[in-house]
């Protein structure tokens, strides 16, 4: 029999032994003899201390998917003889965005395979976030870790044999070819993904079934066994719908109070704009009674007066409607309402002779 074990999964499960006693009795070396494939920096962790089920050799055993956060079996299988699960699943039934706080199935078989099913994943593209991108970081971060792996090229598969249900419901379901070595093992294999497209979001379930190379048919039939027999407890169904209600609620309670902060920030935005008027007119109003203004009656007899003797001509500027002086005293006046003037004594002067648009104007007087 063609066997895979590493000296960090040895001491993985020594170091969890107090635990193991404790949930399911002593760990001996039949134990030890059973972690064919293990945990490399953690990658693929061997469950002892957490829910576990083990097929005797020779015949089939029914077990059960316990998920701790809906306190629900989620799924029933039948575990091919031989074969042990292990697993740890609890949905988070708080966050919206967050589908499991934690989320680990692991099936090892008696040959040195092994099942791993990845975290399901939601991934909303109009973020920019990509489906496959997210599928191969999941292998990479779980199971690329534990040798030489390298992935064939992305294709979809229709096999009912495999996933009957993705097929009934019309799940596309793809795949990517796994070959090389863990340790001093060829090994052979592949990356599933079964992707479920909601319109908002694209919900991945990722799963990778690896085994020593020559035993990969022998993986396909449990792969098909387990596939064949998974059934899903009603009651999960009725507890999602509870689940998602809740979550819709709190996200639309999220989106009412961004909404009410914007509102309340366009409010605000208000208030200060129409301060920022009113402090702009009272501004202007001061400025306006710091100079003397347009009004033909501000020009007195003394202003005119030192026109005369500054040789100055004064307007109301059409531009500012403030005053303005020139210098010179003409008989004719013209100005181009940009601030230039121009003054003549000729009267048969043609202002068209200037630049721009230029029309008379006549000086203050008292």
């Amino acid at each position: 029999m063609t066997t895979m074990r590493t000296d960090v999964a040895l001491a993985d499960a020594d170091r969890m032994t107090s635990e193991s006693r404790l949930a399911h009795g002593a760990v001996g070396e039949s134990r030890r003899r059973a972690l064919k494939l293990a945990a490399v920096n953690g990658a693929l962790v061997a469950w002892v201390a957490l829910g576990e089920a083990r097929a005797a050799s020779g015949r089939s055993t029914r077990v059960e998917i316990f998920d701790r956060g809906l306190n629900l079996p989620v799924y029933r299988l039948d575990l091919p003889p031989g074969w042990t699960m292990r697993h740890f699943i609890a949905t988070d039934l708080n966050d919206v965005w967050r589908m499991y706080t934690f989320y680990a199935v692991d099936f090892t078989g008696p040959g040195g395979e092994f099942v791993t099913y990845l975290t399901p994943t939601a991934v909303y593209v109009r973020t920019g976030q990509h489906w496959e991108s997210m599928w191969l970081s999941l292998f990479n971060e779980r199971v690329g870790v534990l040798g030489r792996l390298w992935l064939g090229e992305t294709r979809r598969i229709h096999s009912p044999a495999l996933f009957p249900n993705a097929v009934r419901l019309g799940i596309p379901v793809f795949e990517r070819e796994i070959a090389g070595s863990i340790g001093n093992q060829p090994v052979q294999g592949r990356l599933f993904a079964l992707v479920a497209d909601l319109g908002y979001a694209v919900i991945l379930y990722p799963h990778v079934a690896v085994a020593p190379r020559g035993l990969w048919p022998q993986m396909v039939e449990a792969l098909q066994m387990i596939a064949a027999s998974q059934t899903e407890n009603p009651q999960v169904a009725a507890r999602s719908r509870q689940i998602m209600q809740s979550r819709m609620q709190q996200a639309q309670a999220s989106m009412q109070a961004s909404r009410n902060w914007f509102n309340a920030f366009q409010s605000t935005m208000r208030q200060a704009s129409e301060l920022r008027s009113q402090n702009n007119r009272e501004f202007g109003l001061y400025l306006r009674s710091q100079h003397r203004s347009y009004q033909g009656s501000d020009y007195t007899t003394n202003d005119m007066f030192t026109d005369y003797l500054r040789d100055t001509t004064t307007f109301r500027d059409p531009y500012t409607g403030y005053q303005v002086a020139q210098p010179g005293q003409y008989e004719y006046w013209y100005t181009d309402s940009l601030g230039h003037y121009y003054g003549t004594d000729d009267p048969n002067f043609d202002p068209n002779s200037l630049t721009g648009n230029w029309t008379g104007i006549a000086p203050l007087r008292p």
